[in-house]
C-alpha cells in the first residue's frame, strides 16, 4: 500500500496526520530492515520541520516496536537533522529495545551526548546501554566479561580502585554473548578488556567472540585474560595471536597450593616484590616468542605475564576459582599477599603500563 502511495501520491505537501501514519507504517517496516528506495525518496522531500513534528509523535507511540522502529528509520534515511530529537526521547524512555536502537543510531551518525545525559545513562539497568552511552561520551571503561565468581568480583574492584570504571554483562554463555555484539560493538572504546571464565568456560561457541578479541587487541586494546581462556582457544586457536602463554598437552592443576615468586624481569620484582604461596586452580602453560613472564610457580609454570602484539598487549593471570572437585575460595581470599600483588598489577594495567615506583 505505501509503494503505491508513493508513487501515485501529488507533489502537494502532506498533513501531519498523514506523515504519522506513513511514518509509523514504516518505522514498522524499519524494525524488520525493510526499508526501501521509494520510501528514502518520499521522505527525502519532506520538510525537515515537519519531519521532527511526525517523528516526534511516533516517539510517543504506546507501542514500543514503533518507537524503536522510529530510531532505526531516521538511521535509514540518515535523518542526521534528528539527532538532537533523539537525545531529548532518550532522556525520557523507558524501554530497553528503543534506547539500545536511538543510541545505536546515534553511534551511527557519530553524535555525542551530553555530560549530562551520559551520566544519567551510567545508571541505566541494561550493560548494553550503559556501553553506548559511554562510547557516545567518550568515557573511558573496562568491559568485565565475568563468571560469576568471588574471583571475578574481586578483579573487578581491583580495576575499579585503580581508577577505571567498570561495566560487566550478565553471566552468558558465548554464543548469547555473541548474538549481543551482533548488535553492538561492545568492545569500542574499552580501556581495557578483562575475561574470568574458570566457571563459565567453553570450548565450542567461543570462536567469534575470541576472534573479536584478537582483532581488539591488534588494533590498540588491552586484554587481561585469565586461567581457562587458554585451554578454550585450544578448540579453535583464534587468539593464537595475541596469547602469551599456550597449553603443554591438556594439563591443568585445579585447587591446590602454589608458591608463586617474580621471574627476572625487571619489573617484576616491583609487582611482586615477595614469595607469594596461596591456594589456586590453574593451568600448565608456556610462553610464546616474544612474551614476558613476570611471575612463575616454583616449577617455572608462568602465572602471569603479558605479549606486546600489533597495537595493543594482552595479559594473562594464570589463576582461577574454578574446580571440579567442590567449592573453593578466591584465590585473592587465601592470601594477602596476593592480593596486594594483583591490586599492583591492575594499577600497572590501568595506568597504561607504567613502572611503578617502589
Amino acid at each position: 500500500m505505501l509503494t503505491v502511495f508513493f508513487t501515485y501520491s501529488s507533489s502537494k505537501p502532506t498533513s501531519l496526520e498523514v506523515l504519522e501514519y506513513i511514518g509509523c507504517c514504516s518505522a514498522l517496516l524499519a524494525s524488520k530492515n525493510r526499508v526501501t528506495d521509494s520510501l528514502r525518496a518520499w521522505f527525502s522531500k519532506v520538510p525537515v520541520v515537519n519531519m521532527r513534528e511526525a517523528f516526534t509523535r511516533m516517539f510517543e507511540a504506546d507501542d514500543a516496536v514503533v518507537r524503536a522502529g522510529g530510531a532505526r528509520l531516521v538511521r535509514a534515511l540518515n535523518a542526521k537533522a534528528l539527532a538532537p530529537l533523539m537525545k531529548e526521547v532518550l532522556g525520557r524512555e523507558k524501554d530497553r529495545e528503543v534506547k539500545r536502537s536511538l543510541l545505536a543510531t546515534l553511534a551511527a551518525f557519530e553524535s555525542d551526548l551530553s555530560a549530562k545525559l551520559a551520566t544519567r545513562l551510567d545508571a541505566d539497568p541494561d550493560w548494553i546501554v550503559r556501553i553506548q552511552a559511554k562510547q557516545r561520551a567518550s568515557r573511558p571503561f573496562a568491559l568485565f566479561l565475568s563468571d560469576g565468581t568471588a574471583f571475578a568480583g574481586d578483579l573487578m574492584r581491583m580495576v575499579e580502585n585503580a581508577g577505571l570504571r567498570t561495566v560487566c554483562p550478565p553471566i552468558l554463555h558465548p554464543i548469547m554473548l555473541t548474538a549481543e555484539m551482533s548488535e553492538v560493538n561492545i568492545l569500542r572504546g574499552a580501556e581495557l578488556v578483562v575475561v574470568v571464565t574458570g566457571e563459565n568456560y567453553a570450548g565450542a561457541g567461543t570462536e567469534e567472540i575470541h576472534a573479536a578479541l584478537c582483532e581488539y587487541v591488534l588494533a590498540g586494546g588491552r586484554l587481561l585474560a585469565t586461567c581457562w581462556v587458554s585451554w578454550e582457544n585450544k578448540v579453535h586457536g583464534r587468539l593464537d595471536e595475541v596469547l602469551p602463554f599456550v597449553h603443554v598437552g591438556d594439563s591443568y592443576n585445579e585447587d591446590v597450593v602454589i608458591t608463586c615468586r617474580s621471574t627476572s624481569h625487571p619489573l617484576a620484582e616491583k609487582l611482586c616484590p615477595t614469595p607469594i604461596t596461596l591456594r589456586t586452580s590453574f593451568e600448565v602453560l608456556r610462553k610464546t616468542d616474544r612474551s614476558h613472564v613476570l611471575f612463575e610457580d616454583s616449577a617455572g609454570v608462568p602465572i602471569f605475564g603479558f605479549r606486546e602484539v600489533g597495537l595493543g598487549v594482552c595479559y594473562y593471570l594464570n589463576s582461577c576459582q574454578h574446580s571440579c572437585r567442590g567449592p573453593m575460595p578466591s584465590p585473592t581470599r587465601t592470601s594477602v599477599e596476593f592480593a596486594d600483588t594483583l591490586q599492583r598489577v591492575m594499577q600497572w594495567i590501568v595506568s597504561g603500563g607504567q613502572i611503578l615506583r617502589t
